[in-house]
């Protein structure tokens, strides 16, 4: 009898350790979790987001997903930038929609938005100091720019760019821009006095056709 009882008391142990799963992970502990990782490339800037939230990239780029799952990624660039698309596991310039699986990486593109060139007028910004930036309204491509004393019309600093060169915003006082062609030694702003810058673009072919599109007047 003592046999007996012994056997009738091991018997629910049996389906509790059948049931207990000991060692299993979140996905059934059958297949790894898939890692997704985020890459953002280019010139410009911008952020990844996915439909699960678990991805915000720059600031969070790399997550853990169960391998099946669908996914959406969508790029959003910042002012100034342009997105130009994916590559790695996603490609073209829609959202990007993939399936966990593997380790998949997806590298998304910024690049600074190109500027058009200049309409008929601008509005001209000084920052204070004898070595003042210039910035101007809407941000746009110029092909001159001239400091001058505001009285005497005696040239400060010139900058000219030709050809697909052009001046974009901003640009500090005797810095040449990348792409210029042509400019003079900057003479040193003088506090207190009285000068005046003026900006244009170029209206044909020649050393002439262009003109003024803004002027602002300013004091170091």
């Amino acid at each position: 009898m003592r046999k007996a009882a012994l056997h009738y008391l091991l018997l629910p142990l049996a389906p509790l350790l059948a049931i207990s799963g000991c060692g299993n992970d979140d996905n059934g502990g059958t297949d790894p979790l898939a890692t997704l990782q985020v890459t953002i490339a280019g010139t410009g800037s911008g952020v990844v987001t996915s439909n699960d939230q678990e991805i915000n990239c720059p600031a969070d780029c790399s997550a853990e997903h169960i391998p099946g799952d669908e996914l959406t990624l969508m790029a959003t660039p910042d002012a100034g930038s342009v997105f130009d698309g994916w590559s790695g596991a996603c490609s073209g310039n829609g959202d990007c929609s993939l399936v966990a699986g593997g380790d998949q990486v997806v590298t998304a593109t910024f690049n600074t938005q190109a500027l058009a060139d200049c309409p008929s007028e601008v509005t001209i910004s000084v920052s204070g100091g004898t070595e003042p930036t210039f910035s101007w309204t809407p941000a746009c491509r110029l092909f001159w720019m001239n400091t001058e004393l505001a009285d005497a019309f005696t040239d400060q600093w010139s900058i000219i760019c030709r050809g697909s060169n052009a001046i974009e915003p901003p640009v500090q006082y005797g810095v040449v821009p990348a792409g210029a062609t042509q400019s003079t030694a900057p003479e040193a702003l003088v506090a207190g006095v009285l000068y005046k810058v003026a900006v244009g673009r170029f209206t044909g072919p020649g050393e002439e056709d262009g003109e003024i599109i803004g002027i602002q007047t300013f004091t170091p």
